[in-house]
């Protein structure tokens, strides 16, 4: 049976999270109690470089359920617009075995603002505020003479 196939969609320089619900040929939930899932994404079949490994959680072992997951940091450094492949395979810790459950294409629009330039830090409280007051009034007295 051919691997599932999903689109999926991601802004560059945002936060990416999604969750999928892992399901077996006669579509019932694939139970992830014994296994380790990654899942990585690429430019294309042929390229050597792993452009993100996604962090992957299960949200439900039991009813299949996975979370995919990457930080701001991460789609800041993708290429964009893009459309990248990506899959999702499980590694069964007591057969010793790989299989691939997902795959698609994730779409990658390009991102404009970045985070400081919509949100400046704010002022650092000045601790020394009353002495700075003192000292400020001080050289303005010395100054009228």
């Amino acid at each position: 049976m051919p691997t599932p196939f999903l689109d999926l969609y991601m802004e560059q320089g945002s936060d990416f999270a999604g969750q999928i619900g892992l399901v077996d040929v006669t579509n019932n939930p694939i139970n992830l109690t014994n296994f380790i899932i990654s899942s990585q994404m690429k430019q294309s079949v042929l390229s050597q470089n792993v452009d993100a490994t996604f962090v992957v959680s299960t949200a439900n072992a039991q009813g299949g359920l996975i979370q995919l997951g990457l930080s701001s940091a991460n789609t800041a450094n993708l290429v964009a617009p893009y459309r990248y492949l990506y899959d999702v395979v499980l590694y069964n810790t007591i057969s010793n075995t790989i299989t691939r459950v997902l795959e698609g294409t994730i779409f990658v629009s390009p991102g404009i603002s970045t985070y400081p330039a919509l949100y400046p830090p704010p002022p650092v409280p000045n601790v020394n505020a009353a002495s700075s007051a003192a000292n400020a009034a001080s050289n303005f007295n010395n100054l009228l003479g």
